[in-house]
């Protein structure tokens, strides 16, 4: 066989994470709802600056927790990025149909 090496860092579990997001989701709602009321779309974007440890779908799943499975109230998309922002993903769709497909 081919010599290689893997290298593997594990991420701990953080079980602060979903309550901490909907902690700063709501008080992002605050501000947002006044905008909704005055006919805007309404954007949440979310951005972590862990790249190491962070991803797309354990930020997913921590969102999803964090707003019981539904979008806020008031709130039209939700996005997420890492912190140099070229990347971005759509969690909108995937929070309003319980998919895992984020676009």
């Amino acid at each position: 066989g081919t010599p290689a090496v893997v290298l593997y860092r594990p991420a701990p579990d953080d079980g602060t994470l979903p309550a901490r997001l909907g902690n700063q989701i709501a008080r992002k709602m605050k501000k947002l709802r006044r905008y909704k009321d005055e006919g805007y779309t309404t954007v949440l974007v979310l951005e972590t600056q862990d790249v190491a440890l962070m991803n797309q779908h354990k930020m997913l799943e921590a969102v999803r927790t964090a707003v019981d499975g539904a979008m806020p109230e008031g709130l039209d998309q939700i996005w997420f990025t890492e912190a140099q922002g070229h990347v971005f993903f759509d969690f909108t769709r995937a929070i309003t149909t319980g998919s895992d497909v984020l676009g």
